[in-house]
């Protein structure tokens, strides 16, 4: 185990449901170290266990691994709305999506984190989810980060149904 590197081709070992083998790790985790790997169980010999045994989330996982989309571990973190919507977004193939991956600092003590990241044609979007219930604060949030960050369009997705609304808040 001492000798792990895991960032040499390794043989991989059976899939299912609830693991990643260690090229899927490898693909997961690109910056992660040796010694951080082994540190989280993880060797280059064995496949990882999830801590999210939903096969739904497994399965989004290895498919944004196949796009060549490296997606970042706040997918295991996403609510069913979220999940319903990235399935959506990543229907919609942009040319880049990030998960909860970028947090904008709007003043002291004062930060805003979208669900989701997208670039395509429309250039760079802030996409954040609601329920049927949307709190005061978020909108506050993201009409705030609408004026600070003008070249970014912040978009409001809701869930009507089976459809999805969208509303852009303008600076």
């Amino acid at each position: 185990m001492d000798n792990c590197n895991c960032f040499r081709p390794c043989a991989t070992s059976q899939v299912n449901a609830g693991k990643l083998t260690p090229e899927e790790i490898r693909r997961l985790f690109p910056n992660a170290t040796p010694s951080l790997l082994r540190a989280n169980g993880i060797t280059c010999d064995t496949s990882m266990e999830l801590p999210v045994k939903d096969p739904e989330i497994i399965a989004a996982m290895r498919e944004s691994l196949a796009k060549g989309i490296r997606p970042n571990t706040d997918i295991a973190k996403l609510n069913k709305t979220e999940r319903a919507y990235l399935k959506f977004l990543e229907s919609l193939q942009p040319d880049w999506l990030g998960v909860q991956c970028l947090t904008l600092k709007v003043g002291h003590d004062l930060r805003y984190t979208p669900d989701f990241w997208a670039v395509d044609a429309q250039g760079l979007r802030a996409i954040d989810t609601k329920g049927p219930h949307v709190w005061e604060d978020s909108l506050i949030k993201m009409r705030i980060c609408a004026r600070v960050f003008p070249w970014i369009r912040f978009v409001l997705a809701k869930r009507d149904g089976l459809n999805w609304s969208h509303k852009e808040l303008k600076p």
